[in-house]
C-alpha cells in the first residue's frame, strides 16, 4: 500500500514558533543540539560567526560547482581530483536537459506544507545543492562535500534522511528518493542512503520533536565540551554592546 502523507493533518503538540527563534534548517538543528547558547549569539543576539579556512573552502568549492553544472564555465576549479568530472559532466548534462536544479531552497510552515522562502510562514528551511529528476516517482540528491568522510558517517546520513524527508514533502508523486554525498577532496561518490515514502511515518514525528524543542524555546543554555568548543569560533568574539566575551564557557 502507498503511504500518502498530507500537508495540514500532521500537527506538533504545541506551537513550535513559540520560542525566540522561529526557523530551523539541518545546520541550525544540529548546532543547537550541540550548543544551544551557540545558535542563540548568532540568531538572537545577532552576532555574526567568523568564517575560517575550511568554511571559506567549503563555499568556493559549492560555487565552482554550481558554476560548471549550470555551463557558465568549462573549468571546475575548486573542484577536487580528477575522477570527478565524468560526474559534474554527468549532472551538467542533467541539468541542460532540464532534469536537475541547482541550489534549491525549500521551506514549509509547521504543517509540512510548502510555502514561499522568506515569508512570515516559514518553519523550515531546506537547501539542496542538486536535485535531479530520475522519472516521475523517484529523484537523486546530491550534496557537496570538502573534506573527509571518515568520522562523518552519522552526520552525513542523517543529513541525507533530511533532503529525503524534504524531496518527498516537496513533490508529493515521489516515492523514491536517492540520497548521495559528493566527497570533492576525496574524489569519491558515496551514495549514503535510499528513501521510500512508506518511510515518512518512522522518521518524520521524531524530525518534528527535534524542531520544535528549538523554534519553541526561550532559553538556550552553553554546552560546552572539547568537540563543540574546538569548532565554535564565538570564544574568541566580543559582543558589539558591551564588549564582553561572547562565550566565557569555551573548552579548548
Amino acid at each position: 500500500m502507498t503511504f500518502t502523507f498530507v500537508p495540514g493533518k500532521h500537527h506538533l503538540e504545541t506551537d513550535p514558533r513559540a520560542g525566540l527563534i522561529k526557523t530551523w534548517s539541518f545546520s541550525s538543528l544540529t548546532k543547537y543540539e550541540r550548543c544551544a547558547y551557540s545558535l542563540y549569539l548568532g540568531k538572537v543576539e545577532g552576532l555574526r560567526e567568523p568564517s575560517g579556512p575550511a568554511a571559506d573552502r567549503g563555499t568556493a568549492i559549492h560555487s565552482a560547482w554550481e558554476a560548471y553544472i549550470k555551463g557558465e564555465t568549462d573549468r571546475l576549479e575548486n573542484g577536487g581530483k580528477k575522477p570527478l568530472l565524468s560526474y559534474a559532466n554527468e549532472l551538467r548534462e542533467a541539468y541542460l536537459d532540464g532534469r536537475a536544479s541547482v541550489e534549491d531552497e525549500w521551506t514549509f510552515d509547521h504543517t509540512w506544507t510548502p510555502v514561499p522562502p522568506k515569508t512570515p510562514e516559514v518553519w523550515a528551511i531546506f537547501k539542496l545543492d542538486v536535485f535531479i529528476r530520475e522519472s516521475d516517482t523517484s529523484a537523486r540528491v546530491v550534496d557537496h562535500k570538502s573534506g573527509r568522510s571518515f568520522g562523518n558517517e552519522i552526520k552525513h546520513g542523517e543529513q541525507g534522511m533530511f533532503y529525503a524527508i524534504a524531496a518527498m514533502l516537496q513533490h508529493p508523486e515521489l516515492e523514491f528518493v536517492k540520497v548521495e554525498f559528493n566527497y570533492v577532496d576525496e574524489g569519491e561518490i558515496k551514495a549514503k542512503s535510499n528513501w521510500r515514502r512508506s518511510d515518512l511515518p518512522l522518521f518524520l514525528p521524531k524530525l518534528e520533536k527535534r524542531a520544535q524543542r528549538l523554534t519553541s524555546a526561550t532559553t538556550f543554555e552553553p554546552q560546552p565540551s572539547k568537540h563543540a568548543c574546538k569548532w565554535c569560533r564565538y570564544r574568541d568574539e566580543v559582543k558589539r554592546d558591551s564588549g564582553e566575551p561572547a562565550c566565557i564557557w569555551g573548552v579548548l
